[in-house]
C-alpha cells in the first residue's frame, strides 16, 4: 500500500508541475513529444483487463480507448464507433447462435475459424435442413457437415472477395469464396507445402505418424487445424473419414457443382476444385 500510494502521489505531483511525464526505473526523461512515456527493460504496461461483456458496457467510451479483453484474450481499441481488435491479435473468438464456441486464427489479412462449424441453426435461429454428423465422437472431432444448399441459405453464387454470403455462418462471418481460398494459398506462398501448413498434426489423419505429407511434425504451422472429416453422400453414409478434409466455397460451378477446398492425407498441397452439390462437407467461416 505504501508503494502504491507513493507512485500515485508522484504521478499527481508530475501532473501538476510537468508538461510531460516519465515513468522509468533509471530516471530517463520523457521525449518532448510524449505527454507520458513509460520505460523499463524488466516490466510491461498492463492496460485495464475486463471481459467482453464488461468492455461492451463501458459508457460512452472515448475514441482511442484501449483495454485487454479477457474473453477474447486480445487488446481492443475503440475507434469512435466500434471496438476493434489489434491486427496482431488472433481475431478473438466467435460464438454461434447455439452457443458453440470457436477458436480463430489470422493468416495474412484474413481471419478464419480454426475449427469446423457445428451449428444446426442459422444466425436468425431457423433450423438448418441438410446438416449431418456421424455421432458424438465425429462431432467432437470434425463438427457438422452441410450440403451446399444448406451452406448458402438461399444466397446466389459469389466469387467476390469478400464473398458477401453469410449463409450458415454466425453474424459477422461469412462463407469464403473461391477467391478467398485462393488468397489463403497466395498468403502461404508455398505451392508445394501449403496443404501441410494447414493440417493439424493429429492421428486422425491416416498414417499421420509415418506419412510425411499428413501434417507438419512441428504440430501445425499456421494454427488452421484442418482435420479429415470426409463427406456425407445421398446414400446416407459417411465416406473417406481420416483421409480427406473438404471445405465449401460460395462459388457455384454450374449447375450441379460448387467449388471446394480439400486436403488429402498423403498430399502436401491445398487443392481447390469443383465438387458435387450432393455432398455434405465441412465449413470454415471467415470474418467479414
Amino acid at each position: 500500500m505504501k508503494f502504491t500510494f507513493t507512485i500515485l502521489f508522484s504521478l499527481i505531483i508530475f501532473n501538476i508541475f510537468a508538461q510531460n511525464i516519465s515513468i522509468s526505473t533509471d530516471g530517463t526523461q520523457p521525449n518532448a513529444s510524449a505527454m507520458l512515456e513509460v520505460q523499463s527493460i524488466t516490466q510491461g504496461f498492463a492496460p485495464p483487463r475486463m471481459s467482453q461483456y464488461e468492455m461492451l458496457n463501458i459508457s460512452n467510451p472515448a475514441a482511442g480507448l484501449i483495454v485487454y479483453n479477457t474473453t477474447n484474450q486480445c487488446l481492443y481499441y475503440f475507434d469512435d464507433s466500434n471496438w476493434t481488435d489489434f491486427q496482431f491479435c488472433d481475431c478473438g473468438h466467435v460464438v454461434d447462435v447455439e452457443g458453440n464456441f470457436y477458436r480463430t486464427v489470422r493468416i495474412g489479412e484474413q481471419c478464419w475459424m480454426a475449427e469446423n462449424l457445428r451449428t444446426t441453426k442459422y444466425a436468425n435461429g431457423t433450423s438448418i435442413t441438410g446438416v449431418y454428423d456421424n455421432g458424438a465422437t465425429y462431432l467432437a472431432n470434425y463438427g457438422k457437415v452441410y450440403t451446399w444448399a444448406a451452406v448458402m441459405n438461399g444466397a446466389s453464387s459469389s466469387n467476390s472477395n469478400p464473398s458477401g454470403v453469410q449463409g450458415v455462418c454466425p453474424n459477422g462471418w461469412h462463407i469464403p469464396s473461391e477467391s478467398e481460398w485462393q488468397e489463403l494459398k497466395t498468403e502461404l506462398n508455398d505451392a508445394t507445402n501449403d496443404g501441410r501448413m494447414l493440417k493439424k498434426y493429429d492421428n486422425l489423419w491416416l498414417n499421420n505418424s509415418t506419412d510425411p505429407n499428413a501434417g507438419y511434425n512441428d504440430g501445425n504451422q499456421t494454427g488452421f487445424d484442418a482435420l479429415p472429416g470426409g463427406y456425407w453422400y445421398t446414400d446416407g453414409a459417411f465416406h473417406m473419414i481420416g483421409t480427406i478434409g473438404y471445405f465449401w466455397s460460395s462459388r457455384e460451378q454450374p449447375v450441379n457443382d460448387a467449388f471446394l477446398a480439400n486436403l488429402i492425407y498423403n498430399q502436401s498441397t491445398l487443392n481447390i476444385a469443383a465438387g458435387s452439390k450432393n455432398l455434405a462437407i465441412s465449413v470454415r467461416c471467415i470474418r467479414d
